[in-house]
């Protein structure tokens, strides 16, 4: 160390805090690309839930238009159906695109393997109303599941929570559309049979639960719009056929006509629908916005970082240039 010059014991000490500064930035710089991924694998997961919601919400209706053909002998919903169907094989194609570019597990598309054949008994009225209905039921609470483990795999606090709501809200609309068919079969009887009270009381609380847990969860957009769409005469009607079921119960003699309880189910339902669609698009453009403020984030650290070399190279160099001047001037 004795033998280095004065210009090279200068270089090595000026080193020391630019060799830190190096540090602290490329650091700084690493943490921030981390949670840019992180972001990035949150909105993968909440675009696999919103086309898992799409899915469930066709096959839903799939679900009471073909009970509906099946119990009318093929005399009710044959014009709608095909339309449905369409839809919902577009919602499982989008299924397949969104899992490959996210790298997730298509396997829940195998629960819906045997679906055209499905169809093909529901055409042919081989199958009974109640199979009908347990069969598709039976993928929606496949599909549902799958949305519910989404959230414990997000890391970012606000996209989990907001999704988690949605699954509230997806279990509480499932819970009304199996309130729909369970009432549309009461009503036209005029009483319930064997355990179907039961059943609609599970229902009722499911969806009563659900929903006052996606209240709980969701952002405060969500909420105003939730509270701004999910009222109004369907939903009034709706409440008060459930409380008319509920309270006569077994006894039966509700007086309520199934069709007018069917259509408002139906529209309440889709109230719900346009509140997953609202969820969706503030979750999605809340992802967007944190991406894109981590991107900005990197390109200051950068900036910040070329800025802060320039100055420091500057400074040593005039700072060089003066200490040995006036060392050559004391020689």
């Amino acid at each position: 160390m004795k033998n280095l010059s004065i210009k090279i014991k200068l270089l090595i000490l000026v080193s020391v805090p630019l060799i830190l500064i190096l540090i602290l930035s490329v650091i700084n710089i690493v943490e921030t690309l981390n949670v840019k991924e992180n972001i990035k694998i949150t909105k993968n997961r909440i675009l696999e839930a919103e086309v898992l919601a799409t899915a469930i919400h066709f096959v839903q209706i799939e679900r009471g238009l073909s009970v509906g053909f099946v119990v009318s002998n093929g005399k009710n919903n044959s014009d709608k159906l095909l339309s449905i169907r369409q839809k919902v094989d577009s919602a499982l194609e989008d299924i397949k695109k969104v899992y490959a570019s996210t790298h997730g597990d298509t396997s829940v598309l195998n629960s819906l393997s045997d679906l055209s054949e499905k169809r093909a008994s529901v055409d042919s009225l081989s199958i009974n109303a109640p199979d009908t209905n347990a069969y598709f039921t039976k993928n929606i609470k496949t599909f549902l599941d799958v949305a519910l483990i989404i959230p414990p795999l997000i890391d970012d606090k606000d996209g989990r929570n907001i999704i988690q709501a949605y699954t509230h809200l997806a279990t509480s609309k499932e819970a009304l559309g199996q309130i729909r068919a369970n009432l549309n079969g009461a009503f036209s009887k005029n009483s319930f049979v064997e355990d179907t009270f039961f059943k609609f009381g599970g229902s009722l609380g499911a969806y009563n639960v659900n929903l006052g847990k996606f209240d709980v969860l969701a952002s405060d957009k969500v909420k105003r719009f939730y509270r701004d769409t999910y009222k109004g005469e369907s939903v009034d009607k709706i409440t008060a056929m459930m409380d008319i079921a509920r309270s006569k119960g077994m006894s039966g003699g509700f007086g309520v006509e199934p069709s007018v309880w069917f259509n408002e189910a139906t529209t309440s339902i889709d109230l719900l629908r346009d509140i997953e669609l609202e969820l969706y698009k503030d979750v999605l453009k809340l992802a967007d916005l944190k991406i894109e403020k981590t991107n900005n984030d990197i390109a200051v650290l950068l900036l910040s970082l070329v800025i802060v070399l320039l100055l420091f190279f500057i400074s040593v160099i005039i700072i060089f240039k003066n200490i040995t001047d006036s060392i050559k001037n004391i020689q």
